[in-house]
């Protein structure tokens, strides 16, 4: 927070997603988990609901406002590429009996947008999560790889560094396997490796310059499918990515 080039900015913005990942939050309690200083807070958040960005509710607490309702219902390149991603995402789930997801991806942020979970195989994370652990999965590994690749093994090793509290869980003979497999074949498959009995994949989707900026994933027990089966949802997922590029 102190080396962003627009602190005040970056203090408003801290809130907001902490409300939105926390749900209603009261003055003191937005305090005591961001740290920021009585003064200081009250200006963030007097300008933040007189903005329409945060709403004051009945009880003294803050929830988001309608202004961040109507900027999601904009017509924005995320929102698009979301909507365009659920029928691929539905037809994927229902077609193999796995959960799905759509993956925003950059070196900050690994989020869910979107999903579709099937009622007999693993949950998944939830749409908007960014929990720990996103950067060591499939769609990481992907990221990763670009990382590597364009900007050289130096960035890589940096990137693997900043982030060492997540990869520390994955042996480095492993994590060069899958590294390997992403460069190689442009998919990764976690093989069950990283959680005990689930299945992980991922497929890239890249802008026209070959950069990913997001993920179709998919998740399954195990137990559930073959080595055949696997390949033929790899085959499908690499030509739904295909047609997400072009959103």
């Amino acid at each position: 927070m102190n080396n962003s080039p627009a602190p005040a900015l970056s203090c408003g913005l801290e809130i907001i997603e902490l409300i939105y990942k926390s749900g209603n939050l009261s003055f003191s309690q937005i305090a005591g988990l961001t740290g920021f200083n009585v003064s200081s807070l009250n200006r963030y958040i007097k300008v933040l609901t007189e903005a329409g960005y945060l709403y004051k509710t009945d009880e003294g607490k803050y929830s988001l406002g309608y202004k961040l309702l109507l900027l999601g219902r904009s017509d924005s390149v995320w929102s698009r590429l979301s909507e365009k991603s659920t029928p691929i995402l539905k037809e994927i789930s229902r077609k193999y009996g796995v959960t799905t997801l759509l993956i925003g991806v950059s070196s900050e942020k690994i989020v869910v947008l979107n999903k579709a979970t099937h009622p007999d195989n693993v949950v998944m994370q939830k749409v908007g999560s960014e929990i720990e652990g996103n950067r060591v999965a499939p769609w990481g590994i992907l990221l990763l790889t670009q990382i590597i690749k364009k900007e050289g093994q130096d960035s890589g090793e940096k990137y693997l560094k900043d982030h060492r509290q997540e990869f520390k869980i994955l042996p480095k003979e492993v994590l060069e396997q899958f590294i390997g497999q992403a460069e190689k074949n442009g998919y990764c498959d976690d093989r069950g490796r990283i959680l005990k009995g689930v299945r992980r994949l991922a497929v890239p989707i890249c802008d026209h310059n070959g950069n990913i900026f997001a993920s179709i994933g998919v998740g399954t027990f195990e137990s559930l499918h073959d080595e055949k089966g696997i390949d033929e949802i790899i085959r499908v997922m690499k030509i739904k990515a295909d047609e997400l590029k072009t959103f």
